[in-house]
């Protein structure tokens, strides 16, 4: 349900000076935002008007700020009643409503695909500055404000939850459907070893987000797929700051041999059971169901898990494999299947039973369960039978360059406290001046720059780091010079 603003007018008690130099002029209406051009930023008004606060203790009171807007209400508005409020974020991340319009009515049928209304009320609430006493003194409201639809006697958690339905589904099409042209191809799922390219590991770790963009590596893993889609689910806040889906980086060993499904960026090859059809001796993509001749299993598998529904019903998030959903389509788990009935759909269970060499049984469990959370997400993890040393954290802790971190989490405490230090120390505050330094450090630029052949190759990456200093090492092999 999208609220768009098309304009604000407002009949001010006071005439203001803009930046301008020209005037908002006392009791004469004036528009004072409607997205073309008057507002600085891209969002704020250079328009700014003054009221005169009433002379009576009032928990608030109106003002006229005459707004406009386009709304698409969902079936579930049917015959309510809904304000229309405009909130500033202070700066401890409190969400405050400022603009609280009169009740206005839904009309009494809705059809299923929603209604487009025309919204306008014809005056706004202001809070005073105390519900006790009107305030003798100047004050005023500043900032971008956002604009919501509020109904009366529908529960917050209707909106949130629809949020959630449309953003997980939204994202996980953008995941699975992801493909760089200027990169020339897809990443595609590493049918050889299940190796990562762009994620730490099985327990998270940083994801290398540039790297993903660029398409720089061919091959991925589940560990890749749970990483990008963890880190658009911090993407999507709530007023207070937290994480709506409220992700969790779920790991599983062993999981099992799986039913067919479409693999990722292996559509071209058709239904598959096989995942790992590249190792020699398996060649088929799809074998025959229920046994475990001729395929190997998932033996790990890594996904993410949100807050679907307003009940807390958890859903698995999980592009690796997806399967078909209706007759004919296939699209990726977006939430909508708790852990169980991910596992109903996507483990042949008969093949996962022993005797089968593997004696991988599809189990539910989260090895991971016993886990410290992850910085950088609300994972509630409780401690378990694993060493606490084994793990820094879960999932997706940042974004950046696996050369440099990939290590970090396992270094102790005072060591890693010392490389952050010394890598902050040799980061600039700032983009260089063209004029002065631009050239790309990127190792893609400089190898071919310093191999000078095709046959060159690289061997090894280093950075040394020392107080105002930064040396990038690369070796070489197989290049006339074997300098560095």
């Amino acid at each position: 349900m999208a609220l768009v603003i098309t304009s604000i007018n407002a009949v001010p008690d006071f005439t203001t000076m803009r930046p301008d130099g020209t005037l908002s002029n006392a009791r004469i209406e004036d528009l004072i935002w409607n997205g073309l051009g008057n507002y600085d930023d891209g969002t704020g008004s250079t328009r700014p008007i003054t009221f005169e606060i009433p002379n009576v203790a009032s928990p608030s009171y109106a003002v006229k700020v005459l707004l406009q807007g386009i709304c698409q209400l969902p079936p579930s508005y049917a015959n309510a009643s809904y304000t229309v409020c405009g909130t500033l974020l202070t700066d401890d991340g409190q969400s405050v409503t400022v603009f609280k319009s009169s009740p206005l009515k839904a009309p009494p049928i809705i059809p299923q695909n929603g209604v487009q209304v025309l919204i306008t009320p014809d005056t706004l609430n202001v809070p005073a500055p105390t519900p006790s006493i009107a305030c003798p003194v100047l004050f005023r409201w500043a900032g971008d404000f956002s604009w919501k639809i509020k109904p009366d006697g529908l529960p917050e958690s209707i909106l949130q939850n629809r949020l959630r339905q449309w953003y997980s589904y939204h994202m996980m099409d953008q995941i699975w459907a992801w493909d760089n042209s200027h990169a020339g191809a897809k990443p595609r799922y590493d049918a050889v070893v299940g190796k990562a390219s762009y994620m730490e590991g099985a327990y998270g770790g940083v994801f290398d987000l540039q790297a993903w963009l660029n398409c720089d590596e061919p091959r991925l893993n589940c560990y890749d797929l749970a990483g990008v889609s963890q880190l658009s689910c911090m993407l999507l806040l709530g007023p207070d700051g937290s994480e709506v889906l409220d992700s969790r980086w779920v790991f599983q060993e062993p999981n099992g041999y799986i039913l067919p499904g479409l693999l990722y960026g292996w559509t071209d090859r058709g239904l598959c059971n096989n995942p790992f059809f590249e190792v020699p001796g398996h060649p088929d993509v799809l074998v025959k169901v229920g046994t475990a001749a001729g395929r190997l299993p998932f033996d790990r598998h890594a996904w993410v898990e949100v807050n679907k529904k307003a009940t807390g019903r958890r859903g698995v998030l999980d592009s690796t494999c997806i399967v078909e959903n209706q007759p004919g389509n296939y699209y990726p788990d977006d939430g909508h299947r708790t852990r169980a009935e991910f596992a109903d759909v996507h483990i042949d269970f008969n093949a996962s039973k022993p005797p089968n060499p593997s004696s991988v049984v599809g189990n539910l469990t989260d090895v991971l369960s016993w886990a410290p959370p992850n910085s950088d997400t609300n994972n509630q993890f409780s401690r378990g039978n694993l060493p606490p040393t084994n793990v820094v954290r879960v999932g997706v802790s940042g974004i950046g360059t696996l050369i440099l971190s990939k290590h970090m989490p396992h270094l102790p405490a005072r060591l890693r406290e010392e490389v952050e230090a010394a890598i902050a120390r040799g980061t600039n505050p700032e983009q260089p001046q063209r004029a002065f330094n631009n050239a790309s450090l990127k190792t893609d630029t400089l190898v071919p720059l310093i191999a000078s052949v095709s046959s060159g190759s690289l061997s090894t990456v280093s950075t040394d780091l020392a107080e105002g200093v930064t040396q990038l090492e690369l070796r070489f092999r197989n290049i006339k010079y074997g300098e560095s």
